[in-house]
C-alpha cells in the first residue's frame, strides 16, 4: 500500500518522498539531537566523493560517546556527566578488536580485551628468581636477585 501527502499545489506526492520509511530506505543529512542546553548533530555522515568503496560516519556531540554491548552502555551512562569529552567502551564480556577483515575473518587479525584487562598474546610477563636469565627474545622480563 502506497500513502500519499498533498503537496502546496495540491498535488500527490508519495510520502516516502518526504520521510523515511518504517521499513528502511535512504537518508539523507545528519541526525541531530536536541538537548535541555543545546541542539548538536550526534551522527554525521560523511560523502565519499572519491570512489564507489563505501561511505564514512562520525558519531559524537561533543560530549562523553559511549559504545556498549549488552547492558554496559546503559550502565556506562550514568558515571560521568554527559559534557565530557570522553569515549567510554564497555561490554558484558570480552571486546574484540578485529584489523585485516577485507579478505575475510579466516584472514583477519583478533586481538581480544579480556574480562581480566589484559590483551590476548600481547601480556609479557615479569617474573623474578635466582638463576641465571636465559631467553629473552619473546619480550619477558626477568629479574635476576
Amino acid at each position: 500500500m502506497k500513502y500519499f501527502a498533498v503537496g502546496e499545489d495540491k498535488s500527490l506526492v508519495d510520502v516516502t518522498e518526504l520521510v523515511l520509511a518504517l521499513a528502511g530506505g535512504a537518508m539523507s543529512g545528519n541526525i541531530s539531537f536536541e538537548g535541555s542546553q543545546s541542539t548538536s548533530e550526534i551522527i554525521r555522515f560523511l560523502d565519499n566523493n572519491i570512489n564507489t568503496y563505501g561511505n564514512g560516519i562520525s558519531i559524537g556531540g561533543g560530549g562523553v560517546t559511549v559504545i556498549g554491548g549488552g547492558e554496559a552502555a546503559q550502565v556506562l551512562e550514568g558515571t560521568v556527566p554527559a559534557d565530557t569529552e570522553r569515549v567510554m567502551i564497555g561490554s558484558d564480556t570480552t571486546i574484540e578488536f578485529y584489523t585485516n577483515v577485507q579478505s575475510g575473518v579466516a584472514n583477519a587479525k583478533k586481538v581480544t580485551l579480556s574480562t581480566a584487562g589484559l590483551f590476548s598474546g600481547h601480556q609479557k610477563a615479569i617474573t623474578s628468581g635466582t638463576a641465571a636469565p636465559s631467553g629473552g627474545s619473546n619480550g619477558d622480563i626477568y629479574i635476576q636477585y
